[in-house]
């Protein structure tokens, strides 16, 4: 039997070396804390996440095991100038042994960011916002959909 990914961690402060800026991430009631208190202590789903999957109209999903952690996963996006980083990201298996990647963004106490309309519209010149939109859109056959009340930050982890 392998061991889940969050025994491998020792402590939750492992959590905090693998921040792009542990000092300034890792404080009480933030989410990158609040992210790794929840998790570690769950060992496993947390429970509002176990909530949220047993409700899906998916069976498969309401009977998830995680396997693997991943905190602050790297995710190359187009037309960046660096990796994205994404909170959690969680690998688990249906009960058929079926694979499941579950990416988690951690919130606490903060928005998650402006709408998409809100986010190019702050675009500034030269940058690459609109290619960056463009291309994601591209890679989720997302080509002429209205994307533009979406949260950023939730569209581009997607």
């Amino acid at each position: 039997m392998s061991v889940p990914a969050w025994f491998l961690l020792d402590s939750v402060d492992d959590w905090k070396e693998l921040l792009a800026d542990p000092e300034l991430h890792w404080k009480d009631g933030h989410s990158a804390k609040s992210l790794a208190l929840s998790w570690t202590q769950a060992q496993g789903f947390p429970v509002e996440v176990k909530s949220v999957l047993a409700q899906s109209d998916q069976p498969d999903l309401r009977d998830l095991t995680p396997a693997f952690l991943f905190p602050e996963y790297k995710v190359d996006m187009p037309h960046g100038k660096r990796a994205s980083q994404t909170d959690l990201y969680v690998l688990a298996f249906t009960p058929t042994r079926q694979p499941v990647v579950i990416m988690v963004e951690g919130k606490a106490n903060e928005p998650f960011g402006p709408l998409v309309s809100e986010w190019l519209a702050s675009e500034n010149p030269g940058s690459q916002k609109a290619a960056r939109i463009a291309a994601i859109c591209d890679i989720l056959g997302l080509s002429g959909q209205t994307i533009t009340n979406l949260r950023y930050q939730l569209f581009h982890r997607t």
